[in-house]
């Protein structure tokens, strides 16, 4: 996950190294919320699964 993340602000920065404007940041948060809630979801399910 943590590679996804890094990923996205660097393909954010590369074109022209622009900031994060609020909107960004607000948006980058909600990324890693449903990230971090989709992992723990798969967790879970991993849990009750066993393939």
């Amino acid at each position: 996950m943590q590679k996804l993340i890094q990923e996205f602000l660097r393909v954010r920065d590369l074109p022209y190294r622009i900031p994060l404007s609020y909107e960004d940041i607000e948006h980058y948060q909600k990324i890693i919320v449903v990230l971090v809630e989709t992992n723990l979801i798969m967790k879970e399910i991993d849990e009750v699964v066993v393939l």
